[in-house]
């Protein structure tokens, strides 16, 4: 359990690329070096919040090495951003893809459920460009 002082919220955004620039964050994570789903007909109407995307994401073997060591590195940015002379009352975590549909969403919802086994600040998840195909 990593004891934040100072950070109060941090907040995970999901993004398309195709829709905006990147979001003003601390820490910016571009997915799509992940195989798209939107590929697969079967799958394209579907968004990061079903669970056969999530499946289809998380079990890429790129991707379970992806957030393994995120996990490692969470603990270390999250004291840094909380330590001595910060002046982050709010942590932004940006994951963007191609169309903020299914990658990017997946992995902001995989990072909160993370966030939120490692701290007891309040973690909250948006998705900034869902339902815009």
């Amino acid at each position: 359990m990593v004891n934040l002082t100072r950070v109060k919220k941090i907040e995970i955004v999901s993004f398309g690329y195709k829709y905006r620039e990147v979001p003003k964050a601390n820490l910016v994570v571009d997915v799509r070096f992940l195989k798209n789903p939107y590929y697969d007909e079967a799958l394209r109407p579907l968004s990061g919040l079903d669970q056969l995307i999530q499946d289809y994401v998380l079990n890429q073997k790129p991707c379970q090495e992806f957030i393994a060591t995120l996990s490692q590195m969470l603990p270390l940015l999250l004291k840094g951003y909380d330590g001595f002379g910060s002046s982050h009352e709010a942590i932004v975590i940006a994951f963007g893809c191609t169309g903020g549909k299914h990658r990017s969403v997946t992995l902001a919802i995989e990072c909160g459920k993370i966030l939120t086994g490692l701290t007891k600040v309040e973690v909250e998840v948006n998705h900034l460009d869902l339902g815009k195909e």
